[in-house]
């Protein structure tokens, strides 16, 4: 029986994507033998304040917007918003202030490092003339925008996944000051690099680096994993959930514990060495191998895979894929990827 995900192993909303719910299935159906603690157990919760003009708010949201890709650094904001202020896809409500500060990335993620305002462009630098504090009013007033003059955020790691401290002072000489503990949320609005591409019925696309699920042995002896193949111009909600673009998930057993070994995997119904399962809902999820074509966070279109083969070859930790499926429609669907592809456990161990 599979064990149980830690609840705060997971440190950023889109490092689980679609595993969130099953996750949760596993969980319920494991509870029970799991529901004595133990007395030492200690329970980790977010928990964060920022200070300005004299009031000291909650703090709830820390969040990274990728915007565009310039000379090779990720243009973004990083941002800070307390519980009575809501982001959403980048939609604000509520009132309070928000600290929004303009990055220049070398990654499309935050390091455990100190962020410094510095005009020069450089690579993990804050950049004084387009990082600013906004105060969202309670009621009718005016939205006042302080431009921020100077400063540092500094980002530990920790079990939640960021330690965060800051202190910046504005252009009228107001201080913002806070510290968190706990998740980043990534928005990200740029295409993945194009490794591959796919072809189902009418919809071809090309696909970006993805990653691999280690699910263990979850349906038999065979060890099971999932690939969540996607295309380059794939979106997420900041939540985690998928918003556009073509999902196409290969689920393969394996005699192999550590990846799926090389060789050919024909679809099978059973969870056997060597197979890649098909597509089919069981425990009120999808698994094996299927597709999904998401529209405004709706799957509009979806198959499950049925018949005929995908083949699989490592290179280190390259890994290449050779696509010639059918699904439940009759549709063929062929492709090619090979990327490095990070192979995660989704137990969080």
């Amino acid at each position: 029986m599979p064990r149980p995900a830690r609840a705060y192993s997971f440190t950023d909303t889109h490092l689980m994507r679609g595993v969130f719910y099953k996750i949760a299935l596993l969980f319920a159906a494991t509870a029970l033998a799991v529901s004595c603690k133990h007395d030492n157990e200690v329970t980790l919760t977010q928990t964060g304040s920022m200070s300005y003009q004299g009031q000291t708010y909650a703090l709830r949201t820390f969040r990274l917007a990728i915007d565009t890709v310039a000379d090779g650094l990720y243009i973004s904001d990083i941002q800070f918003a307390p519980s009575i202020l809501s982001i959403t896809d980048g939609r604000i409500s509520g009132n309070g202030p928000l600290l929004s500060l303009r990055a220049h990335l070398d990654s499309a993620g935050l390091r455990f490092t100190d962020y410094l305002i510095d005009d020069s462009g450089e690579a993990n630098t804050l950049l004084a003339d387009s990082s600013a504090v906004t105060m969202y009013p309670d009621g009718t007033g005016d939205t006042v925008v302080n431009p921020i003059s100077g400063g540092e955020l500094s980002l530990t790691e920790s079990a939640l996944g960021y330690n965060a401290s800051f202190r910046f002072l504005t252009a009228s000489g107001d201080s913002i000051t806070g510290r968190y503990n706990g998740p980043l949320t990534r928005s990200i609005g740029i295409d993945g690099d194009s490794v591959g591409h796919i072809v189902v019925d009418t919809i071809r696309t090309s696909l970006q680096p993805s990653k691999m699920w280690a699910w263990g042995r979850l349906f038999g002896d065979a060890y099971y994993y999932e690939i969540e193949l996607l295309s380059s111009d794939f979106r997420y909600r900041d939540d985690g959930s998928p918003l556009r673009g073509l999902m196409f998930t290969v689920g393969l057993h394996t005699s192999d514990s550590i990846r799926p070994a090389d060789g050919a995997y024909p679809i099978s119904e059973s969870p056997v060495a060597s197979t890649a399962f098909y597509g089919h809902r069981e425990k009120n999820t999808t698994w094996g191998t299927y597709w999904q074509l998401f529209e405004n966070g709706t799957a509009r279109r979806r198959a499950n895979v049925t018949s005929d083969t995908v083949r699989i070859s490592w290179n280190g930790n390259i890994c290449a894929m050779q696509i010639n499926l059918t699904d439940q429609l009759n549709n063929v669907i062929y492709g090619a990827y090979k990327s490095v592809t990070e192979i995660i456990n989704p137990y969080g161990e």
